[in-house]
């Protein structure tokens, strides 16, 4: 995902008689906030950073100095402790700049007000985080999942999906979860299922496809209105093939089979709106070559968003091996 706050060409000019463009912006430049809240995590993390000069082609991710972050909901204001994140060793941006709220999980379905105050300025947005529903997720036919084998490799593994009225875009991601022998040492480890295995050179060079974010397709307005249900498809063959690929990778003595866990990942429509413009706005057919960027901070750039995870779990026979 193209991280708005990684290369920003920040445009202004004087706008008058002159015929002159100037691309560099004089006085206190924007600065960038990136913030997501998310339920399922112990500690929230909120990144601020100044922006660079559009001539850079490739910036820095600076801080803010003399900045400060608080977070006001349901149980009252949060103030984030600056901390360095790490990065990629050896690179530009090895430690990262950011600021974290340990211990701290937002309730679902409740509202955030983000304030960051900067010397240059204050900036402030407010979300709501996605709902939850009791029995977000249920499958068809559950035997298929416990007994693949029974099934023809073309029978369609068939997930709905109740979504909450604040998200606007959805996945469900397809995980196996199994135990497997290390140093004598039984450790729980997942495997994803793709939507697809494509391979040109038989099944011992392939590319896996996996599902990304897309946008509901309930017409009912986002934060209004019913909650709808969505369908999402998975194929046994899939299904099976990572069964074999577990097995062929780690040796069947050394595979124990303990789940299979399918989980439903919700956006609001500020982290989807952004993912969108970030991931899906280029089009090869197209003669355009800007790319908008998408911003709710009132007083600076950037985004404040959430996203929400549920599970659904079903248990797997420890012996279930390929056909």
């Amino acid at each position: 995902m193209r991280i708005l706050f990684a290369a920003i060409l920040v445009a202004a000019g004087g706008i008058g008689c002159s015929d002159d463009f100037n691309p560099s912006i004089t006085g206190p430049r924007p600065y960038v906030v990136f913030a997501i809240l998310n339920p399922a995590i112990d500690t929230q993390i909120v990144r601020v950073h100044a922006t660079s000069e559009p001539a850079d082609p490739h910036p820095p991710l600076l801080g803010v100095p003399g900045a400060t972050v608080t977070i006001t909901g349901s149980s009252g204001m949060i103030s984030y402790q600056p901390v360095d994140l790490h990065g990629t060793p050896g690179t530009v941006d090895s430690v990262i700049p950011a600021f974290q709220a340990p211990s701290f999980h937002p309730l679902r379905g409740g509202t955030y007000t983000l304030v960051v105050t900067a010397p240059s300025g204050t900036a402030t947005a407010t979300i709501e985080v996605p709902s939850y529903t009791p029995g977000s997720m249920s499958i068809q036919d559950f035997l298929l999942i416990q007994n693949p084998h029974s099934y023809p490799l073309e029978s369609p593994i068939i997930l709905t999906s109740i979504l909450a009225r604040q998200t606007l875009g959805f996945t469900v991601r397809f995980q196996i979860e199994y135990e497997v022998l290390r140093n004598a040492v039984w450790v729980v480890e997942q495997w994803e299922v793709p939507t697809v295995y494509l391979s040109n050179n038989g099944p011992s060079d392939f590319v896996a496809q996996y599902p990304t974010l897309r946008r509901r397709n309930g017409t009912a307005a986002v934060g209004s209105g019913p909650q709808t249900a969505e369908t999402t498809f998975y194929l046994n063959s899939t299904y099976e093939a990572t069964i074999s690929l577990i097995h062929a990778t780690h040796g069947t003595p050394n595979i124990r089979m303990k789940r299979a866990v399918f989980l439903l990942q919700q956006a609001d429509r500020h982290f989807f709106t952004y993912y969108s413009y970030a991931n899906s706005f280029q089009d090869r057919l197209t003669i355009r070559v800007d790319q908008p960027d998408y911003t709710n901070m009132d007083g600076a750039l950037g985004f404040f968003g959430s996203m929400t995870i549920d599970t659904l779990a079903f248990p797997l026979s420890s012996v279930l091996r390929p056909r």
